[in-house]
């Protein structure tokens, strides 16, 4: 190992396999050395991302070559196992928390340059090629400016979902903040719940979390995510949130789900006259939305794309900063873990949540 790092006991490490869609495979691959600005991480902790589900029903651009496998994964936690040359500051056996590495900016285009390194034009490519963290194996290497240390008296869990609080910091950033402001949230999944957490802890006056299912609705509550819930179908959702206190509406809404035919609309319908519309999901198809209705209530809709700095200050630290003051509770979101042998169990319970009742669902490698 360079500069010193101890070597794992062993030389290959097991690792889950994406070969497209469905088809996950548990194999042993070599276990990877770090390179002049890296860190070898011992993954403890890797949550299944709204993304990871994408390309697992074949939607999207994400899926591999035919015969092709990748290694997936980006909300992942672990320790230092060894580093390489030019690595300075991180001691092996230190926690950390990765920033994914399909995160990596180049640092020299126009939006790098005007502080918005997560649209970089070259996002994601390291030394000419295409990179990407490899959460859901026993090992990763990681470029020592994507660590950032986790608190002692943080899980690994909690440190894996900081990526999701990284995007809803962001999404509240998008929205020009929450301060004083009645907010609405669509979608009770792990980023509207990170989201809702977040605009409270941010000094949102009131959050509403408007969902189907009663369980990650009374979760919301429990935690802080909301302060007032709507269960859908709900025929009279811009009276039903006039009457939860808002008496003209809520400011902001973030739209958390991303669904084509019907979240954009009821983020319309149920924000106030001059309000904004923040979408943090991903749509896989353009949206319906009534065009009259925004121009009627002069509407202001924004798009949150993952995360990165926000007046020169790391989203992803004050993320952090925000879960090591306990003023967000990662933990409660964690409702499945599965070891890795099993990985295939946890993206059919993470996929199908109505049965399954998860809300975060963890591979511990």
């Amino acid at each position: 190992m360079p500069d010193g790092g101890d070597s794992p006991m062993t030389e290959s490490m097991q690792a889950a396999i994406f070969y497209g869609g469905k088809d996950i495979r548990v194999e042993e691959r070599p276990i990877p050395v770090p390179t002049r600005g890296e860190v070898l991480v011992r993954i403890r902790s890797a949550g299944i991302c709204g993304g990871d589900l994408l390309g697992y029903n074949g939607i999207g651009p994400w899926q591999p070559p035919p015969g092709v496998g990748i290694e997936e994964g980006h909300e992942l936690a672990g320790e230092v196992a060894g580093v390489g040359p030019d690595v300075h500051g991180f001691a092996l056996g230190e926690r950390v928390v990765v920033q994914p590495e399909h995160l990596i900016s180049c640092g020299s285009c126009r939006e790098c340059h005007m502080g918005s390194p997560h649209l970089c034009r070259h996002l994601g490519s390291l030394n000419g090629a295409a990179h990407h963290s490899h959460g859901f194996s026993q090992y990763d290497t990681v470029l020592a400016s994507h660590l950032r240390r986790l608190p002692s008296h943080l899980s690994f869990e909690s440190g894996a979902i900081a990526d999701c609080y990284g995007v809803a910091v962001h999404a509240v950033n998008r929205a020009g903040g929450v301060r004083g402001r009645h907010v609405a949230v669509i979608g009770s999944g792990t980023i509207g719940q990170c989201v809702g957490q977040t605009a409270r802890a941010l000094g949102a006056d009131a959050v509403v979390m408007i969902g189907h299912h009663p369980e990650p609705l009374d979760l919301a509550l429990r935690t802080g995510a909301a302060t007032h819930v709507l269960r859908l179908p709900e025929p009279r959702l811009e009276t039903a949130l006039r009457d939860l206190g808002g008496a003209t509406g809520p400011e902001v809404v973030f739209d958390s789900v991303g669904k084509a035919d019907t979240t954009l609309q009821q983020a319309v319908d149920a924000v106030a006259r001059g309000g904004t519309i923040c979408v943090v999901g991903t749509f896989t198809e353009s949206p319906v939305v009534d065009p009259n209705a925004l121009y009627s209530k002069e509407l202001s809709i924004l798009w949150a794309n993952s995360y990165g700095l926000h007046d020169g200050e790391s989203e992803l630290d004050r993320a952090l900063a925000l879960m090591a003051g306990a003023a967000v509770q990662p933990e409660p979101l964690i409702t499945h873990r599965f070891p890795l042998a099993r990985i295939e169990e946890a993206f059919v319970a993470a996929n199908d949540k109505a049965t399954s009742g998860a809300i975060k669902v963890m591979v511990l490698p």
